[in-house]
């Protein structure tokens, strides 16, 4: 069953999703690849949720953003802004989006969206059904760009890999804390492992594990470098528990242009 975690999406600080940890530097440069939203997959193609309701969030009730976990057949948000709906759609982080409206990260909405019969809206699932409600409800247009800028590559470490393969008893990707000195979750691809680390190290991390099965990752450590702990710091406790280590170099980030949107969605 889904269920709503306030603050956090399955372990997830809301502040922290929205960290600026993928933002352009001025000194990143734009490859040249763009690629506009619905060429390659137009609105038909992508799947649509069989019943959606959206309404403004009302005024009384403005507090931190909350959604459901993944997993059931119904996607619940309230107090959920079009920028996060965003994040959670193309799997990214705030600071990727760019030329937004000023309201975008501000207008509150609650939604209640059903999927189809016998549809489990684990993350995968869930993105593009989200895509196209952005793209039908809002009237949302946008095009992608591939800009470099300094970040981390995860790598294997020169001795094997310490992973251990996932038992697979959660939905992929499936977040199970991680807050500040942790780093857990089970179902993990090494894509989403790097995800994860992004907003920890202030950087874009890219997956250059050549790694691709699923693992379950257990990682604690010290959070804050001014507080005396026993744990190693991050880089150290990866490459100890998982056999993997943070190598900076450029990287490649795709970030989102908004073309438009309406503020306020068709009706229901």
């Amino acid at each position: 069953m889904f269920g709503m975690n306030k603050n956090k999406c399955n372990g997830v600080p809301v502040k922290l999703v929205l960290a600026a940890v993928m933002a352009v530097c001025q000194t990143g440069r734009c490859t040249g690849q763009e690629r506009t939203a619905g060429l390659s997959s137009p609105d038909g193609a992508l799947p649509s949720f069989e019943a959606a309701t959206i309404r403004m969030t009302a005024a009384g009730n403005l507090t931190d953003a909350q959604w459901s976990k993944p997993g059931g057949s119904t996607f619940r948000a309230t107090n959920i802004s079009l920028e996060l709906l965003t994040t959670l759609a193309y799997g990214i982080d705030a600071k990727q989006i760019k030329s937004a409206p000023a309201w975008f990260g501000s207008r509150r909405f609650d939604i209640n969206a059903k999927a189809e019969e016998g549809i489990v809206l684990s993350r995968e699932a869930l993105r593009p059904r989200l895509q196209r409600l952005l793209r039908e409800r809002f009237h949302m247009r946008m095009h992608h760009q591939t800009i470099l800028t300094q970040g981390f590559a995860l790598v294997v470490a020169q001795r094997a890999p310490k992973l251990a393969s996932s038992k697979a008893d959660q939905p992929p990707n499936f977040r199970v804390d991680v807050g500040p000195g942790k780093l857990h979750g089970t179902n993990w691809s090494m894509e989403f492992c790097a995800l994860m680390l992004a907003p920890k190290v202030g950087m874009p991390v890219v997956d250059r594990t050549g790694l691709q099965g699923r693992y379950d990752v257990d990682v604690d450590y010290a959070p804050d470098i001014s507080v005396e702990s026993p744990l190693p710091f991050l880089p150290a406790a990866i490459q100890e528990k998982l056999g993997l280590r943070l190598v900076s170099q450029k990287v490649p980030v795709d970030v989102i242009v908004i073309d438009g949107a309406e503020e306020f969605p068709t009706e229901n």
